[in-house]
């Protein structure tokens, strides 16, 4: 018997689709005191003076230029739409000086209108690739916003926590000289061919196995070989050894050296992360755990088909900050109020070491490549580099980034900016 329009259950309609909300950027003249006012402006529109955020239109989603410090202790993240200056996880500065704009004093009345647009197109890039699962841009940063439109994590065993989270780097942090009459730049790969080339990194199972000390080979260099060559994923508890390792080569490496909070003591090394070490360390192999097999990502967590199938929307500036914001999301520790481990409120998923990993290794080698060009690295992450140049260098660094295919600050505004007068130190 054939269902017909009366037998059929009654369908319930389709939730509608979120709207997402309009996205204008505000810079305060002081970012340290933004009760001094400023410019806002949204999407590209006509630019307005602000004394105080209470002045800016409620139905605006507003990014604003204040750190974070400042942020907090004005309440401005108690206010339902403001947002701190890495939203996008760019700062709003690097964003500008990236498209050759400048917010210092009154530039900020002109650079805004275009600063704007790119935030704004970044925003809409995001909500036409994504399915929200609640209100869109309603979480503290774009990277959150991504998270949360897609499956949530299977948190990892309770005993490989401390390991995987001593095997974590985020980023590196290099020891760089003092040199006078030298700027700073972050040169960085293009950002949507980066995070596709990272997410094809293939990562563990969520099956382990340990092998402690007495089961590996007895030699230290059987140990590395069997774990280097190993075709299952390996977590190894090592000890990095650099004294033998040419002193630049070793501070350029940065093992347990990233930016902000010191991490913890790093004792545990990700497969990814062994086999680049091996060819500028000595390491020594105490005990390992190896998952059952390597696989893909899931196509849950896959960058949206709008950022890649179209090999034009790779140049476009807005489009690689929603997908560098996609791989962020994927690489994070991530903070859990039901702590399984006592005193640590942290945990990682191995997906996320090993992300970060391949983000090391690829950034390392850039990284080296500047070096040898003459540059003067201070650290490197998600496929860019922070470097100083000398300004007499700056020609130089302009014709390195074109034969690397590198993007950079506006090396025009920076020569217009540095050529006849004192860089900063």
């Amino acid at each position: 018997m054939h269902a017909t329009a009366a037998t059929e259950p009654a369908r319930k309609p389709e939730r509608a689709r979120p709207k997402a909300p309009p996205v204008g950027v505000v810079i305060f003249a002081n970012e340290k005191e933004p009760s001094e006012g400023g410019w806002a402006c949204v999407d590209g529109g006509t630019p307005f003076t602000v004394t105080q955020a209470a002045d800016l239109p409620s139905n605006v989603l507003w990014v604003t230029n204040t750190d974070w410090m400042e942020f907090n202790a004005q309440g401005y993240n108690r206010i339902h739409n403001l947002r701190r200056v890495n939203f996008f996880r760019t700062p709003l500065k690097q964003i500008a000086a990236d498209i050759g704009l400048s917010l210092d004093g009154a530039n900020a009345s002109t650079s805004i209108v275009p600063l704007s647009s790119v935030c704004a197109r970044a925003a809409r890039i995001a909500d036409d690739a994504y399915r929200w699962r609640t209100d869109p841009f309603s979480t503290d940063s774009l990277a959150d916003e991504i998270k949360a439109s897609m499956p949530p994590d299977v948190p990892p065993i309770r005993i490989l926590i401390p390991q995987l989270l001593a095997a974590y780097q985020k980023d590196s942090s290099v020891r760089c000289p003092w040199v006078s009459d030298t700027v700073y730049v972050t040169l960085r790969c293009n950002r949507a061919q980066y995070a596709q080339k990272i997410l094809s990194t293939p990562i563990p199972d969520d099956a382990w196995e340990e092998i402690p000390g007495h089961l590996l080979p007895e030699s230290d260099k059987d140990r590395l070989e069997f774990a280097l060559n190993s075709e299952r994923p390996v977590l190894a508890e090592v000890m990095v050894d650099v004294a033998d390792t040419d002193p630049d080569e070793a501070n350029l490496v940065a093992f347990g050296s990233n930016f902000g909070k010191r991490m913890p003591i790093r004792k545990w090394v990700s497969h990814i992360e062994l086999l680049w070490l091996a060819r500028f360390a000595h390491v020594k192999i105490h005990s390992l755990w190896l998952s059952a097999a390597y696989r893909g990502l899931s196509e849950a967590y896959h960058l949206p088909s709008i950022l890649t199938e179209d090999p034009y929307i790779a140049l476009s500036y807005s489009a690689g900050l929603v997908a560098e914001n996609h791989l962020q999301c994927l690489s994070s520790d991530y903070y859990t109020r039901s702590s399984r481990i006592p005193g640590n409120n942290y945990e990682v998923t191995a997906r996320a070491v090993w992300l970060r990993a391949a983000d090391r290794a690829q950034s390392f080698l850039l990284a080296k490549r500047v070096v040898e060009a003459g540059f003067y690295v201070s650290g490197y992450q998600m496929g860019s580099v922070m470097c100083r140049a000398r300004r007499s260098d700056l020609t130089k660094l302009a014709e390195f980034c074109l034969a690397e295919g590198l993007m950079s600050p506006s090396i025009d505004q920076m020569m217009a900016l540095y050529g006849d007068g004192d860089a900063p130190g």
